[in-house]
């Protein structure tokens, strides 16, 4: 069981044997958890006998019971397995897995399968990080505007200045000024 939930995409597991069924504090419920429940059933199914009962659901780091009805996740020693599904800056939903082997004997397997953001009804950018991006973006822009206009007006007006020679040689001379390329002298003029 644990390497098809390996291949489904698990990597951290928490496994006990307990005496009774422990009650699982869910989620809340989106099409995208019916659906992860429903595949871990059909795949998990197909290996077990059709008398065992299997209980799939999904619970929060925070909320999730272990070893007996009593005992979170968050309260055991970090050698106990804690730190296996407890990710300080994420805090993604822990699938659990309990199967009845025998009578008062179930099979308790917790694993982190998702990427934490697929479950969660949250968007991935958020309005206010989208018109930040925008207010910066379009602040950059306009910088970059206003720089290369600047860095090319000296060109712009030596080019409207020879368009006029061709008309009338006795022109003003033309003030030097703009990027220190556009204004050096060569050393023998």
């Amino acid at each position: 069981m644990l390497e098809q939930l390996r291949g489904m995409g698990g990597s951290r597991f928490f496994v006990s044997l307990n005496s009774e069924k422990i009650i699982i504090n869910p989620i809340a419920d989106s099409q995208l958890k019916s659906q992860v429940i429903e595949t871990v059933g059909e795949v998990l199914s197909s290996a077990l006998s059709e008398q065992q009962n299997l209980e799939i659901e999904f619970s929060a780091p925070d909320d999730l019971h272990v070893l007996k009805n009593d005992i979170l996740l968050k309260d055991l020693p970090p050698s106990w397995g804690s730190y296996s599904l407890i990710i300080p800056t994420a805090k993604p939903p822990i699938l659990v897995l309990q199967i009845e082997i025998a009578e008062h004997e179930w099979l308790y397997l917790a694993t982190i399968l998702p990427p934490p953001y697929l479950l969660s009804n949250n968007p991935i950018i958020s309005g206010q990080q989208i018109s930040t991006l925008t207010f910066t973006t379009l602040l950059l822009l306009l910088f970059i505007y206003l720089l290369f206009r600047w860095q090319t007006k000296p060109l712009q007006n030596l080019a409207n200045a020879v368009s006029e020679m061709s008309i009338d040689l006795d022109q003003a001379p033309l003030k030097e000024k703009g990027a220190l390329e556009i204004v050096a002298r060569h050393p023998s003029l």
